[in-house]
C-alpha cells in the first residue's frame, strides 16, 4: 500500500506522487474544440477537390463497413488483459510484461483524472 497522496503504478512499477485533475476541462474543452473543427472542414474538402480527396472518402466510406462489434470485443478483451496485474498485484515474467505494458495504450480510467 503506499502513503498518503501516492498512488501505484503499475508501469513503474512503484509508488508514485497522485497527479492533479485541474487540466482534464481544458483537455476536454481542446479535445471537443479540435473534433468540431475538423467536423466543418468536411464541406469544404468534399466539394471536387481532386482524385486524392475522392480516393480518401472511398477508403472512409470502407472504414465506415467495419464491424463495431468485433471492434468492441477485442477493446474490451485487451482493457482486461491490460488491468489483471493492477487487480491481482502479481508481477509477470518479461513477454507477458511487455505486451500488457503495450496493451495499457488502450486502458482509459476517466474516474482516475476526476479524483
Amino acid at each position: 500500500a503506499c502513503e498518503a497522496k501516492f498512488t501505484y503504478n503499475k508501469i513503474s512499477n512503484a509508488c508514485v506522487e497522485c497527479t492533479s485533475s485541474r487540466f482534464v476541462g481544458l483537455i476536454v474543452v481542446c479535445v471537443i474544440g479540435t473534433a468540431l473543427f475538423l467536423y466543418s472542414l468536411i464541406p469544404m474538402f468534399s466539394r471536387g477537390c481532386g482524385p486524392f480527396y475522392e480516393r480518401l472518402f472511398d477508403r472512409l466510406k470502407l472504414l465506415m463497413q467495419v464491424d463495431v462489434a468485433k471492434v468492441k470485443i477485442t477493446w474490451v478483451t485487451i482493457t482486461i488483459i491490460s488491468t489483471v496485474p493492477s487487480t491481482v498485484e502479481i508481477a509477470f515474467p518479461e513477454p507477458m510484461a511487455t505486451l500488457i505494458y503495450l496493451y495499457s495504450v488502450v486502458e482509459v480510467d476517466i474516474w482516475g483524472g476526476l479524483g
